[in-house]
């Protein structure tokens, strides 16, 4: 079905149905881009099995929760 015919059918909605409509679509397009890709999760996991290995080795000094909280 082409998008205008689409369009002109979701015209004649009442605006509190557009509205909701709207919404969703908002929402779906939002979770859509805050999808992390594979290689997004790849650098991730990578990032932190370095900074594991770093902490364990004596390279890296981790926070203690409380000094995490007071940098907010």
């Amino acid at each position: 079905m082409p998008l205008e015919n689409i369009y002109n059918m979701l015209s004649s909605l009442s605006v509190g149905n557009k509205k909701w409509l709207a919404d969703h679509l908002y929402a779906d397009i939002k979770q859509s881009q805050d999808a992390r890709t594979k290689e997004q999760l790849a650098l991730d996991m990578e990032t932190s099995l370095l900074e594991a290995k770093a902490f364990k080795d004596g390279e890296k000094v981790l926070k203690s929760v409380d000094a995490l909280i007071d940098e907010l």
